[in-house]
């Protein structure tokens, strides 16, 4: 079977928010970072009745991204409201992607990401990471897929980040940090962050309202994320471009 790419945690606390980005990043839409070739292809992976699909934003069938609001909205019902908020009209934005895997036609897991201009290569930053937790193991999975479809996509050297959300009790979040650790993530750095709109969503519950709130960024270089994924798609077929 051919292979790469990876998969998300239960939680959504991997979710990053396009706000924290690191300063020298430009967001480049998925029209300019293939010039020659055109629009970004569709990246797919099939195992065991379970399709990972590869979207540019502006590719995503409405049915699809409506399943993935209602699977967003699931996970995180009993979070902090600002969890539950998702901008739609920004995770489709035109510098975007979004991965999803699907099971008879409904979303189990999903996420979004950004691509970012850095020294002539790209950087993505992945966000809203969530699963409905009916398939285990699709975390690592669907992350490798995103960061495999966009290394081809684009042509030149691809890294990543996440930002992890610690848990109130101190505790970073452990699903989303494993999924990333598989996904071919390593720790970079906690950051202590003041609470404002733009990541509110990165605030667990209303009695912290502490005024900041505790994250850690984890990042992969290229190499990292091409490793990982011949390891944790190697039981996932690779399939060719076609509409979910």
């Amino acid at each position: 079977m051919n292979s790469v790419a990876p998969s998300i945690p239960r939680d959504g606390g991997a979710a990053t928010n396009p706000s924290m980005r690191l300063p020298g990043r430009t967001v480049v839409p998925a029209g300019q970072t293939e010039p020659v070739r055109g629009p970004a292809p569709v990246g797919q992976w099939h195992r065991d009745g379970i399709k990972i699909v590869v979207y540019d934003a502006s590719a995503v069938p409405p049915r699809a991204a409506g399943g993935y609001v209602v699977l967003h909205a699931g996970t995180l019902h009993a979070s902090h409201a600002y969890l539950s908020a998702l901008n739609m009209v920004e995770v489709l934005s035109g510098g975007n992607g979004m991965a999803l895997a699907l099971r008879g036609g409904h979303v189990e897991a999903g996420l979004y990401f950004s691509r970012m201009a850095v020294d002539g290569t790209f950087e993505l930053m992945i966000m809203g990471l969530v699963s409905s937790g009916a398939v285990p193991g699709l975390a690592a999975p669907l992350v490798a897929a995103a960061a495999i479809a966009e290394i081809v996509r684009a042509g030149v050297p691809v890294s990543a980040r996440a930002i992890v959300r610690v848990m109130p009790d101190g505790e970073v979040n452990a699903p989303s940090s494993k999924a990333l650790s598989k996904a071919g993530f390593f720790p970079v750095r906690f950051a202590s962050n003041d609470i404002t709109p733009e990541h509110a969503h990165l605030h667990l519950s209303a009695s912290e309202y502490d005024g900041r709130f505790l994250t850690l960024e984890m990042a992969a270089t290229h190499a990292d994320l091409i490793a990982a994924a011949e390891r944790t798609l190697a039981d996932w077929s690779r399939a060719g471009s076609s509409d979910a």
